[in-house]
């Protein structure tokens, strides 16, 4: 089956991450090391508010304005974002405008389930940024081959795209359990089958294992959870598919993700787990040495990789040693969302010999291979367009 990607042709992306577009993620990526630029394209979540869809989209835009590296190509996905009342316009295409003059490519997140006229927005947006999208699909969405065909021909109808321009994230959700890892394979299976007929410019499978809320994990003990998404990917690695996950947070927050006196909290990604402290201690008795405390048992066990791996794993090392402050919990996902990031591009972009019991030719994609350049920095960020 290598319908999917042809293989003459580099593909630049080995990872596409599905994040929040929340200040943390923001951040971890603003400091993703430049040699991984080219590496990642990560899918960023639009979040609704009270404000409403222009406001918010504009919000992103400002944060991501600030934070983002030039030259990294983001997805936008604003299917949480309800639609705009009345006029004509849409904020993906104030989007589009904006993020072009500040540098950073971006391609919008297509659904089979997108009204008319989103679709048609996203077509526009598209056109401001190389003619290229996403189509983020969950299985359910579209269940057997025909229904999904006829879903993806409306989607190229309205929005003028061509599939060999796009790239197909099939997105599995939460896996809870390992009970839920076959169901997962197959459903990954079911699905490429009816994809191998479309001309993809990639297939990616994206899943998610953290909880929504770890409440009711210990404290003051590092605790292991399991990341059944990178066990599904070594299941399926030998397809011709690119691997996605959801960072370090569950696919679905859940209703004590945002706590109002959350807990000293790090999420650490190693291979096959993660790894949670929720420090309730308070040491000498200040508050800052609960997070202190907590730097320093995690630098101090087998799994720290080390403060050369990540910004992230700098400034945890920075607090191990009890300077210069704890951070807030927007600081600790942006430090566990760097971890994983570099984490997870190191694990996909190693070298040497693939398991014994692997098909000949599998494995994630190498970089001299799979990776193009990055696009060429521009001489400076321009300011958007006035009145918007």
């Amino acid at each position: 089956m290598t319908g999917f990607v042809d293989l003459d042709r580099p593909q630049e992306t080995v990872y596409r991450p599905i994040l929040r577009a929340r200040r943390g993620e923001l951040d971890a990526l603003g400091h993703l090391d430049a040699g991984w630029i080219p590496s990642v394209t990560p899918i960023l979540v639009v979040q609704s508010t009270a404000k409403g869809p222009v406001q918010d989209a504009y919000d992103f835009f400002r944060s991501a304005g600030d934070r983002l590296p030039h030259g990294l190509r983001i997805g936008v996905d604003l299917a949480d974002l309800p639609e705009p009342d009345g006029g004509l316009s849409y904020p993906a295409r104030d989007l589009a405008e904006y993020l072009a003059g500040w540098g950073i490519p971006m391609l919008p997140v297509l659904r089979v389930t997108d009204s008319a006229r989103r679709l048609t927005a996203y077509g526009d947006a598209a056109r401001m940024h190389d003619r290229r999208a996403i189509l983020r699909l969950r299985p359910d969405e579209a269940p057997g081959p025909a229904t999904a065909t006829r879903a993806c021909d409306r989607v190229w109808r309205r929005t003028g795209l061509l599939p060999e321009r796009c790239d197909l994230v099939i997105d599995l959700g939460s896996l809870t359990y390992r009970g839920d890892l076959p169901d997962a394979e197959h459903t990954v299976r079911r699905v490429l089958g009816w994809a191998i007929g479309e001309r993809w410019r990639s297939v990616t499978v994206a899943a998610g294992a953290m909880p929504p809320t770890l409440s009711h994990l210990p404290r003051n003990v590092a605790t292991r959870l399991p990341r059944w998404e990178a066990e599904l990917w070594r299941r399926i690695r030998h397809l011709p598919v690119g691997f996605g996950d959801h960072g370090v947070t569950a696919p679905q927050p859940g209703p004590g993700d945002h706590p109002s006196r959350p807990l000293p909290t790090m999420r650490y990604t190693t291979p096959d787990a993660w790894w949670i402290y929720r420090w309730a201690r308070h040491g000498g008795g200040r508050p800052d040495d609960r997070f202190y405390d907590l730097c320093g048992r995690l630098t101090s066990s087998p799994h720290w990789a080390g403060a050369a791996l990540s910004w992230g794993d700098r400034e945890i090392a920075r607090r191990a040693r009890r300077t210069p402050g704890p951070g807030t919990p927007t600081s600790w996902i942006a430090w566990a969302t760097s971890h994983h990031l570099a984490h997870v591009l190191s694990e996909l972009t190693r070298t040497g010999p693939e398991p014994d019991d692997d098909p000949p030719g599998s494995g994630p994609p190498r970089p001299d291979r799979d990776l193009r350049r990055s696009p060429a920095r521009p001489a400076g960020r321009a300011a958007p367009p006035a009145g918007r």
